[in-house]
């Protein structure tokens, strides 16, 4: 596989700067090569064996749009990527890094303007909002987009069939969620804009029953009805930005515990919570931003999801399994995890509070600090997803905290470099140091650290 691989990081530049001159007109073609080291220690709070995990990795990425006519034009978009090593790779979806080679469709779509307001989009394609609580996943859907000034948004239908890797990671909690989507922004003031959001999702999936055995892979501990309704208001007034996201989600889920089988991949359904459900969450960030020979950001954030307390309804917001809780944040020229690189929660059962800032120059390079603060909202043995695996002892709140650092370096530009070959060089890199708090009982104390650096070329 790393022979066919890194075969295709050759052949796929190739065409790249000749497109100019010999490849059909209407049709565009990017190429990228992506090199990444990751490093994970201690994640699991020294409760395991499980220490320093380390991978590093080769992308390479082709892009290619055609236009048919006017009104139509499609997208390919496929990568190959090589891993030696346990912590995986990581893209910019969000999605929990593998540790094997694959060959992956991450895109193929066909879109045609129905009128100068109306268009449609339809295929596996990217669905993402600019500060990843909601979605930014590839996915097979069909949308109906409108840009009708000062109105612009979609509605959509979506369902994921496979994950279209060569590896089989397609797991059954991902399989069989049918979603109805939407969003809808309005900029009522040059400055000042107002977006809804909504989401419904309808398990289809067999359901279990206690007793039955499922191997690892079709193991699905949730199947339900959730109805997601959100809104979001952001805008500046001068050099002060703010956004502010109020979330809710009710409906009814079944809940199933599994135990698993000694020696084998396989679980035993033990048991099974029907519940209803309805949680919110909010999350608010300032920015104040200062201009000069050296930018610098000043940025203060409080997020909360609801927890449950085990009686009745289930009280626990969580997100919509799109997410990704990553966005551009202080003077970052690239995506940040918002709630901390290394931790990586999702938005349920937490307070969150951060603070940081950033410096940038010009459009070259950017430095970014951010400090994260982590309550539980409800005493629990377990986080809903975390990057850390350490259980909580269920009787304390506080979580931890969390500092993180962030570097981006536009290389191309630094260096003033002026190739027909190389369009842009990009390299990102974050270090966070994860520090657990009483929650986590005896681990409490115990540091976890996480390293990511990406070089990535455009051709």
């Amino acid at each position: 596989m790393k022979h066919l691989i890194f075969m295709l990081c050759f052949f796929m530049i190739a065409p790249a700067r000749a497109q100019d001159s010999t490849l059909p007109r209407g049709l565009k073609i990017d190429t990228f090569l992506t090199f990444q080291a990751n490093a994970l220690d201690n994640t699991d709070l020294g409760t395991t064996t499980n220490d320093m995990r380390y991978s590093h990795s080769a992308q390479a990425r082709l892009r290619a749009s055609y236009r048919f006519s006017p009104a139509t034009d499609g997208l390919a978009d496929i990568r190959a990527v090589a891993i030696d090593g346990d912590s995986g790779a990581e893209d910019e979806t969000g999605r929990i890094p593998l540790t094997k080679d694959y060959l992956e469709l991450r895109q193929l779509w066909l879109r045609h303007k129905l009128t100068p307001e109306l268009t449609t989009q339809i295929g596996r394609q990217r669905i993402r909002e600019d500060a990843g609580l909601w979605w930014n996943r590839d996915i097979e859907s069909a949308r109906l987009l409108y840009d009708t000034a000062p109105f612009k948004g979609f509605i959509g239908i979506a369902e994921a069939f496979t994950d279209y890797k060569t590896t089989d990671t397609f797991r059954a909690d991902q399989d069989d969620r049918l979603r109805l989507l939407g969003e809808s922004a309005w900029q009522y003031n040059e400055n000042h804009t107002l977006e809804a959001r909504a989401l419904y999702e309808y398990d289809h999936g067999d359901e279990e029953q206690v007793g039955n055995i499922v191997q690892g892979e079709d193991r699905d501990d949730e199947n339900g009805n959730l109805f997601w309704l959100g809104t979001r208001a952001h805008g500046a007034f001068q050099n002060l930005k703010y956004k502010f996201d109020l979330m809710g989600v009710a409906g009814h889920e079944d809940q199933f515990a599994s135990t698993a089988i000694p020696g084998t991949d396989t679980y035993r359904i033990t048991g099974k919570q029907s519940r209803d459900v309805a949680g919110w969450a909010l999350d608010a960030r300032t920015e104040l931003g200062f201009k000069g020979f050296l930018d610098y950001n000043l940025t203060l954030g409080y997020a909360y999801g609801s927890g449950d307390d085990g009686n009745g309804t289930d009280n626990a917001f969580r997100q919509s399994g799109l997410h990704s809780n990553s966005m551009r944040l202080g003077e970052s020229g690239g995506a940040v995890y918002q709630y901390g690189e290394v931790l990586r929660p999702e938005l349920s059962n937490l307070h969150i509070f951060t603070a940081g800032g950033g410096l940038a120059y010009e459009d070259i390079a950017d430095l970014n600090l951010f400090y994260h603060y982590y309550l539980l909202d409800n005493e629990n043995t377990d986080l809903r997803h975390s990057l850390i695996s350490a259980p909580l002892n269920g009787i304390d709140s506080d979580l931890g905290h969390e500092l993180d650092l962030v570097l981006n370096v536009n290389i191309f530009r630094a260096l003033g470099m002026n190739t027909p070959w190389i369009e842009d060089i990009k390299w990102r890199n974050s270090i966070g140091l994860f520090q657990a708090g009483d929650a986590y009982g005896a681990a409490q104390g115990e540091n976890a650290a996480k390293v990511f650096s990406e070089i990535v070329f455009r051709f």
